[in-house]
């Protein structure tokens, strides 16, 4: 795509691309912000991950996210605690494509559903208000490797 502009193709949450790109995701990245009184804005870009299907679609478009232990800043989740508002980004590395949401977090500290992800400490649910997909918007591609298999055999 050498000299060329990306288009954006605004998405709603519960289209088929979108639904399919969240469904198959083991990784995506969300950008959280609070505004502090005495320290301006905090701004946290964070990775997530697990196997493929790790978030749970809901039937109106809402996911559910496991939050695992980190590094114990927090910060992603303290953005969220003073701000509900976040930023998801789904990079297919194979394609080029992205896919950009944005939309309202709750957390979720008590509940019985957390135990029904191996590991999670705590639950997020994010309620997407808008999205844009982009085709082709990454400029290298890589070849998707079963991540069971170990390369020294």
């Amino acid at each position: 795509m050498s000299g060329s502009i990306c288009s954006a193709v605004a998405v709603a949450a519960n289209e088929p691309l979108v639904r399919g790109i969240v469904a198959r995701a083991d990784t995506f990245f969300v950008a959280t912000y609070a505004d502090i009184d005495d320290q301006g804005r905090q701004v946290d870009m964070s990775h997530r991950g697990g196997p493929s299907g790790f978030i749970r679609l809901q039937d109106d478009g809402s996911m559910i996210i496991p939050d695992y232990n980190g590094n114990q800043y927090f910060n992603t989740l303290g953005n969220m605690l003073l701000n509900s508002r976040a930023g998801l980004v789904f990079p297919d590395f194979a394609s080029g494509s992205l896919l950009q949401l944005t939309g309202d977090v709750d957390i979720d500290l008590t509940s019985d559903a957390i135990a029904t992800f191996a590991g999670a400490e705590r639950l997020w649910r994010f309620k997407p208000h808008s999205g844009v997909y982009r085709a082709g918007a990454l400029p290298l591609r890589w070849k998707i490797r079963d991540g069971e298999t170990l390369a020294s055999g």
